[in-house]
């Protein structure tokens, strides 16, 4: 939405300023209307392209940024343990192994 919002407060702005620069190089007491509004309506054109192309570039980093933290906590948890560890196994069967105690 707020992207929205920028693209629209600039092609405004960029309306203003293309017909302000047409109706600065009109001659004095020539009728320039069609010429002012084909200098609004380009100069807004540029203005809203140029926001929006600067939006979706920023929301596509915004993403990248977010799936990246999120993959970065993902990976930071740890995992459980499926395999009884080695040094607290009291099920090993040790005569299997060789290792019987002498007896």
């Amino acid at each position: 939405m707020l992207a929205f919002v920028a693209i629209v407060i600039a092609g405004l702005s960029g309306a203003v300023v293309g017909f302000a620069v047409v109706d600065v190089d009109c001659a004095e007491g020539a009728d320039c209307s069609t010429a002012n509004a084909v200098g609004a309506i380009i100069g807004g054109l540029v203005g809203a392209g140029g926001v929006a192309i600067v939006s979706v570039l920023v929301l596509r980093a915004m993403s990248e940024w977010e799936r990246n933290q999120t993959f970065l906590a993902d990976r930071s948890e740890p995992e459980p343990d499926t395999e009884p560890d080695a040094a607290t196994d009291t099920t090993s069967n040790d005569a299997a192994l060789g290792d019987a105690p002498a007896g």
